[in-house]
């Protein structure tokens, strides 16, 4: 079955498992903290959902979705290093940082869209965390997309971009709201 998931909180590391084929892990409008979460749902679920991220305060992270996707919101500082946060390919990936993104390793979902934020908290102007400092970083030698892809990209950020290779047969969205956009890709 599914995990829905209240307030956790642990100084050391945190573990959810949906093992059901279809268990997923889901918000139930709380935080996860901890050192280091990981969160596994089963084949076919998910980790939250379109439009109820779940949301974590971790070091580090460990998560692997199936064919339901994964929709996490991060509230430090976020690297996604390729293997850190998956989902089964053809799954949605949508995956945001309530302050600033590093992109460090290549990120591919084939036919699912890939949505990546920082500053994804800037639904209020007022708050005192919400900075034009928050950025979205891609790594030199990174690849968002890549061959096979054919869902969706979007990739926003509050503040400057750096981005790399980007490569998808379908739409391709880039949002900086008040930074700006920097290409250092030498191809």
């Amino acid at each position: 079955g599914n995990i829905n998931a209240g307030t956790v909180s642990a100084a050391d590391d945190v573990t959810l498992t949906a093992s059901a084929a279809n268990g997923s892990i889901l918000n139930s409008n709380s935080t996860v903290t901890g050192d280091l979460i990981t969160l596994t749902s089963g084949a076919n679920g998910s980790i939250g959902a379109s439009g109820d991220k779940v949301q974590t305060v971790a070091s580090s992270h460990n998560v692997t979705a199936g064919t339901g996707g994964v929709f996490l919101d991060e509230r430090n500082d976020l690297t996604l290093t390729g293997t850190n946060i998956t989902a089964a390919s053809g799954a949605a990936f949508d995956v945001s940082s309530e302050q600033s993104l590093a992109i460090t390793g290549d990120i591919s979902q084939g036919s699912g869209a890939i949505t990546l934020t920082s500053d994804s908290d800037n639904s209020n102007p007022g708050e005192p965390f919400n900075s034009a400092f928050d950025t979205l970083t891609q790594a030199d030698g990174t690849v968002i997309g890549g061959a096979g892809q054919s869902g969706q990209i979007t990739l926003t950020s509050r503040g400057d971009m750096q981005l790399e290779t980007i490569t998808t047969s379908g739409d391709l969205n880039i949002i900086s709201e008040v930074g700006t956009l920097t290409h250092t890709s030498s191809t």
